[in-house]
């Protein structure tokens, strides 16, 4: 009976911890610029392919961009994807990011934490910026180090649907006296 009460107790005590894999990277899509070559894009498709927790990578030669998504659950930070890249020979770039996490200080400074360990400084926080977990989509540019400068774009918590912090452009659709019509960004 002891035995019972104090597993019950561990378990509920378990429930109670933040989880890892409550919060993550859920998308990386970074600029890596060189690429010049089909052996370029299959090299750095392999070496990201073998971080556990990818679940597909696409990497363009005519965009010179890599774009991975990520299983829920993984621990995979931007730090490890840019240095994968660096050992491939290429610098990298701005980063477009979708993730899931919280907005919190550290050191006085705000930061974006993923709660795997790793966390984004913030460029500002958001004026809806929250303390429960949310997810984002934004920019991240590498910083000094293996230190990361978040601009986030957009926050979506829970219970609302996604608020953008700039205006997202608009397609217009003109039609010319041919009476053809052309999308026009």
């Amino acid at each position: 009976m002891n035995r019972l009460a104090r597993t019950t107790a561990l378990l509920l005590g378990l429930q109670l911890l933040p989880s890892a894999a409550s919060a993550e990277l859920r998308r990386v899509q970074l600029d890596v610029p060189g690429m010049d070559c089909a052996y370029c894009v299959k090299t750095m498709s392999a070496t990201i392919r073998k971080l556990e927790g990818v679940e597909s990578i696409e990497v363009s030669l005519e965009k010179s961009s890599a774009d991975i998504r990520l299983k829920a659950g993984n621990t995979i930070t931007l730090a490890q994807i840019r240095r994968i890249v660096r050992s491939n020979g290429y610098a990298s770039k701005d980063a477009q990011i979708d993730a899931k996490g919280k907005f919190v200080e550290r050191d006085g400074r705000p930061v974006f934490d993923l709660l795997n360990g790793s966390a984004l400084d913030l460029a500002a926080t958001p004026p809806d910026a929250r303390a429960d977990a949310v997810e984002i989509t934004g920019v991240s540019k590498p910083g000094e180090k293996d230190a990361e400068i978040l601009t986030v774009n957009a926050v979506k918590t829970p219970e609302s649907p996604r608020r953008t912090a700039t205006p997202t452009p608009k397609t217009v659709h003109e039609v010319h006296d041919s009476g053809d019509s052309r999308n026009r960004d």
